[in-house]
């Protein structure tokens, strides 16, 4: 769903239940290239931020 730009990078991971990095293997080894965005690191920077 991700490389079909369904979700984002955020919302995959957590559905996979992998870490960022973890995931961030995952497209690597399947060759899925990375889609980022304004609204991915806002929600990467939530994520960090949140208590």
């Amino acid at each position: 769903m991700y490389a079909q730009n369904i979700f984002t990078f955020g919302q995959a991971r957590r559905l996979a239940n992998l870490s960022v990095w973890e995931f961030q293997q995952l497209l690597g080894n399947r060759k899925i290239q990375r889609h980022y965005t304004e609204v991915d690191l806002l929600e990467d920077v939530k994520t960090i931020t949140e208590p």
